[in-house]
């Protein structure tokens, strides 16, 4: 999010993210849900995000390195 959107969340405000990314990846679970590739396709995945604005500059630089390696 921070390269792509400019937006910078602290690492544990996006406990939510992976399950939005294993809903896409994994396609048994999609038919046993009853989604279809159409749907998968217009699908808008939401995850709720909180907090990054009050980590310290040098901290969410830290927090960036790491997501970088």
């Amino acid at each position: 999010m921070a390269q792509s959107e400019a937006i910078e969340f602290e690492p544990s405000a996006l406990a939510g993210m992976p399950g939005a990314l294993r809903v896409s990846r994994d396609t048994q679970y999609q038919v046993r849900m009853g989604l279809t590739s159409d749907m998968m396709a217009n699908a808008t995945h939401v995850v709720w995000a909180t907090g990054g604005g009050m980590v310290p500059a040098a901290e969410m630089a830290k927090y960036l390195v790491q997501s970088a390696s």
